[in-house]
């Protein structure tokens, strides 16, 4: 019986104009979003391929000079575009981008100025994930509001009940086909979207990236399976269909637009945090305090003199500006990621929330993407590190006064630029991946679950008269 209910539903919903529209609608997006990721692909790419380049003639450059100038340069890490950035951006077109390091310290991410903290942006790409979250959300509400106060309205839900069927029957395979339908054209959208961004694009689709997107699937088809059970709510909650409509539009505003656009507001008011203005202020008394208590002569240097005595005072002052920085810089820095991540636990009240964290989950970018590379680079930050004082040991002709800014009181030899380590970002497996993940799914599915539940005792007592 399930199965009969389930096709028949099925069925009218494909040869309504209602879905003709909307399949043409999500269709044109898809087109349009995969050839806007094409050509954006392209250029980052370009740019990207055109930093590595440099990179490695900068880092040979300055291997040849000696190690001491490899050690104190500031090299700049930039993340590399994402192929599965088509699914979804992750919000990494408002994240940091870039890492500064040296061997002495990982020191900054690109900050906006007169921003206390840039991981709370907001944007929105014409990605999978996009559509998804604001296209299709609205069409489950939009099949799913009148399911049940529509059918009462055209006297057909007392038609249905007249052959012996359960309630709970009819509302499982009314959710299942809603579900069924717009995952038909989120597919078709897909498949059209891989093939466009293979013909006309750049963009390698290899196994990783079709288990990425069956992933996606997955996860799409549940976070419509919720929105279609607050619609199917909405409709089991009223007696007739307009009533129906404007709950479900509440929602979806609620939902999709409130929550996520006053999350800055909220963040800002629940877990403040200092602006950078603020922070650099310290850091720059910081600084002052170290130059006044210094010893005097050490600002004294004599470039041709590595063992120049007043070379160690100089060097112990220069590391003593690092530890201010580093102290200021890090407390900031860890205030600014304490705030982000508790600004999501506020918005976890949303399925759009929800949906946005398992994608960046399973796709290994944004946030959790940025995060790893931080603390990666500071572990490799104490490798360099370890290099640099290892190499320079060796040196007799160093004092090895290290100074983390300067090359007045370490090793002026060359290093083998074949020996150089050099930071490579390493992708999270599919494992932690979904280790990352797990907990949003489970919110979500126990969403997804409640919001039936309800549904199902309210239509048990609904009166199709």
């Amino acid at each position: 019986m399930l199965k009969k209910i389930f096709i028949k539903e099925l069925q009218n919903h494909i040869y309504s104009l209602r879905f003709q529209v909307s399949f043409l609608i999500i269709i044109l997006v898809f087109i349009t979003g995969s050839i806007g990721f094409v050509k954006t692909f392209d250029e980052a790419l370009k740019k990207h391929i055109d930093y590595l380049n440099n990179r490695t003639e900068e880092l040979k450059r300055l291997a040849s000079g000696s190690a001491t100038q490899l050690a104190i340069h500031r090299s700049a890490f930039d993340f590399a575009p994402r192929i599965n950035g088509v699914m979804s951006d992750c919000s990494e077109k408002v994240l940091p981008n870039k890492i500064v390091y040296s061997a002495f310290n990982v020191f900054e991410f690109e900050v906006a100025k007169r921003s206390s903290n840039p991981l709370l942006k907001v944007t929105q790409e014409l990605s999978w994930s996009f559509i998804v979250t604001m296209v299709l959300s609205f069409l489950a509400l939009l099949f799913a509001f009148d399911s049940v106060s529509g059918e009462k309205e055209q006297k057909t839900l007392a038609l249905s009940f007249s052959n012996r069927i359960s309630r709970g029957t009819v509302l499982f395979g009314k959710f299942l086909s809603i579900i069924s339908v717009l995952l038909i054209t989120e597919i078709t959208g897909i498949i059209i979207s891989i093939l466009l961004i293979m013909i006309i694009g750049n963009v390698p689709v290899d196994l990783h990236f079709l288990i990425e997107t069956g992933g996606f699937v997955i996860l799409s088809g549940l976070f419509i399976a919720c929105f279609t059970a607050f619609g199917m709510l909405a409709s089991v909650a009223s007696r007739n269909s307009n009533v129906s409509l404007m709950i479900s539009l509440s929602i979806w505003l609620l939902f999709v637009i409130i929550i996520p656009n006053t999350a800055v507001f909220w963040a800002n008011r629940l877990f403040p945090i200092d602006h950078a203005d603020v922070v650099e202020q310290r850091r720059a008394e910081g600084w002052e305090e170290i130059s006044r208590n210094a010893p005097p002569g050490s600002w004294s240097s004599r470039g041709d003199d590595p063992f120049y005595p007043r070379h160690e005072l100089r060097a112990n002052l220069q590391m003593s500006f690092l530890i201010n920085d580093k102290k200021h810089m890090d407390a900031y820095y860890f205030d600014m990621m304490r705030q982000f991540e508790k600004t999501r636990y506020f918005t976890l009240v949303s399925p759009v929330a929800l949906f946005d964290y398992s994608n960046e989950a399973f796709l290994g970018g944004g946030y959790l993407r940025f995060k790893k590379n931080w603390e990666d680079l500071h572990i490799f930050q104490e490798q360099f590190l370890q290099f640099f004082k290892d190499f320079d040991r060796k040196d007799e002709n160093s004092p090895h006064w290290y100074n983390p800014y300067e090359r007045y009181s370490t090793t002026r030899e060359p290093v083998a630029f074949e020996t150089v380590p050099v930071y490579e970002e390493k992708l999270t497996s599919y494992g932690q991946r979904l280790d990352f993940m797990k907990y949003y799914l489970m919110i979500m599915v126990a969403y997804t679950g409640i919001v039936f539940f309800i549904s199902f005792a309210l239509f048990v007592r609904y009166d199709v008269r």
